[in-house]
C-alpha cells in the first residue's frame, strides 16, 4: 500500500482523514499522490494532537518500529488524542523477533528496527 492511501480511502467515504508519518519522505509521497489531503510529519512517541480531538485512529505497521518498553507511552498519547469510546485499529507483525532492516522497498536503503509481538485476545476496551 503507498502512503496516504487508507487516508484517502476514508476520505473518499466521508471521513475527515489525515496522516502522520515520522519520514518526511514518505509525508512528501502522501501529499504528492493525495493532494488536498492533510499530511503532518509526527512521531507517535510525542503524538502533537490535542486531547479528544480525534474520532478514531489506525496505527497499521508503525508500532513495529517501537520498542517494546515504549509500547505504554504510545498507547497513553493514542488515549490522551481519542474522544471517548473512539475506536484504535493496531496492525502489526505477529511473532517473537526483532531485527534490523536495512533495505526498503524497491532497494533503498534504510537503518531501522522492526518488532514483533504476540497478540491478545481481540477485544474492544473503553477508556
Amino acid at each position: 500500500m503507498r502512503s496516504g492511501e487508507v487516508a484517502a480511502h476514508l476520505n473518499e467515504l466521508g471521513v475527515d482523514a489525515f496522516g502522520i508519518d515520522l519520514s518526511p519522505g514518505m509525508i512528501e509521497v502522501a501529499r504528492r499522490n493525495h493532494p488536498g489531503l492533510r499530511f503532518e510529519v509526527g512521531s507517535m512517541t510525542a503524538l502533537d494532537l490535542p486531547a479528544a480531538s480525534v474520532g478514531g485512529a489506525l496505527a497499521w505497521q508503525s508500532l513495529i518500529h517501537v520498542p517494546d518498553d515504549e509500547i505504554p507511552a504510545v498507547l497513553g498519547h493514542f488515549h490522551r488524542a481519542l474522544r471517548p469510546g473512539a475506536p484504535l485499529q493496531l496492525l502489526f507483525h505477529v511473532g517473537d523477533e526483532s531485527w534490523l532492516k536495512t533495505q526498503g522497498y524497491g532497494g533503498h536503503p534504510m537503518k531501522v528496527h522492526v518488532h514483533c509481538r504476540q497478540p491478545g485476545p481481540t477485544r474492544v476496551v473503553s477508556w
